[in-house]
């Protein structure tokens, strides 16, 4: 009786590693110790690769990034005539010249138009920051006497100053 369960032991024994080679090449989580013959345990399930879990999916919408404001004579005006009201009947701005737009911040000058009345002077323009806002123009500060030198410079225009390369 001995004998017939040493030999069914030893059959066990074989069987086992031959089924743990098998699982091994059909990746069922051994490691790969197995393949090459010597006997491994199975790895922990903390320690199996599985496949990445996808997030569930979320009713958040993605934000997109609005595309920047133009450098637009065009897209620049209507923000200006709304925000620096001319203080005389007939006079209106009329156009827009950019001396600078990059970096979400344009430096233009507003020209007025119309005929101001008698005894009036006027400056032919008014200087105009504009800041770049979620696509849109803002009005930032206006003025000719504004500058970008230190010392001078509004402390709001500091970094209009600074990435529209101004001193």
């Amino acid at each position: 009786m001995k004998r017939l369960t040493i030999i069914l032991l030893a059959a066990a024994i074989g069987l086992g590693v031959g089924a743990a080679v098998g699982f091994a090449r059909a990746g069922d989580g051994h490691s790969a110790g197995t393949l090459e013959g010597t006997p491994a345990p199975p790895l922990a399930s903390s320690q199996r690769a599985e496949a990445p879990q996808q997030e569930p999916a979320s009713d958040v919408e993605p934000t997109e990034t609005p595309a920047p404001a133009p450098c637009d004579p065009e897209a620049m005006l209507p923000v200006i005539s709304e925000a620096i009201e001319i203080p005389y009947t007939g006079m209106f701005w009329d156009s827009v010249d950019i001396a600078g737009c990059q970096n979400g911040y344009a430096r233009v000058f507003a020209i007025t138009g119309g005929t101001p009345p008698p005894g009036t002077q006027l400056e032919g323009s008014e200087q105009v920051f504009l800041q770049d806002v979620g696509g849109e123009w803002k009005m930032l500060s206006s003025g000719s006497g504004l500058d970008c030198y230190p010392g001078s410079m509004p402390p709001d225009l500091k970094e209009a100053c600074e990435a529209l390369g101004l001193p």
